[in-house]
């Protein structure tokens, strides 16, 4: 009878452990199940939110701009990309074509200053030459020529110094000649 009892009671001891431990892998699943679910719903927000703050809608689809410069007619993030390169690359062809043409006009520059110096060094050398010039045979100096004035200014103040004293006479014989003639 013992036999008998425990081949009866076995079986639900059996049937015991497997239901705890059914019961207890549904609980752990239930648990996981949940866990993926609120691990997929704030996925679902995280890529909802990188989706609009990469210009696409819910659906992944490309929503382009429409008051950008260079992407407003772009169809993918592919598209407004090269869109965007072409435009940077127009600009860095605009800027290498005006710096080659800043640097010819520099070089150009460059040229015409040191010609303008040379003009002006060769100037300052005539310039002092007028002005301190003894050579007899050359351009009289501006030295020179302001002592020719001065001495010729001089010359005419004597002559017309001399003129007045002798006017001055001349007058006063001519009267003294008058008043013995009308005598």
């Amino acid at each position: 009878m013992h036999r008998l009892f425990q081949q009866k009671h076995q079986p639900r001891a059996a049937e015991l452990a497997n239901a705890n431990a059914i019961t207890s892998e549904a609980s752990t699943a239930r648990a996981a199940e949940s866990a993926n679910a609120a691990a997929s719903a704030a996925n679902l927000v995280e890529i909802t939110a990188t989706q609009a703050g990469a210009g696409l809608d819910v659906s992944g689809a490309y929503v382009a701009p429409t008051t950008s410069n260079y992407h407003d007619a772009a169809s993918t993030l592919a598209d407004a990309d090269m869109k965007l390169d072409a435009a940077i690359k127009a600009v860095d062809t605009a800027y290498l074509a005006a710096d080659a043409t800043l640097t010819a006009n520099v070089a150009t520059n460059t040229s015409a200053i040191t010609a303008l110096d040379t003009r002006v060094g060769a100037n300052e050398t005539d310039i002092a030459f007028i002005q301190n010039n003894t050579d007899a045979a050359a351009l009289d100096s501006l030295t020179e020529i302001v002592n020719a004035f001065t001495n010729a200014d001089s010359t005419l103040t004597g002559a017309v110094a001399a003129n007045t004293t002798q006017v001055a006479l001349n007058v006063a014989a001519i009267t003294a000649e008058e008043t013995r003639a009308l005598a």
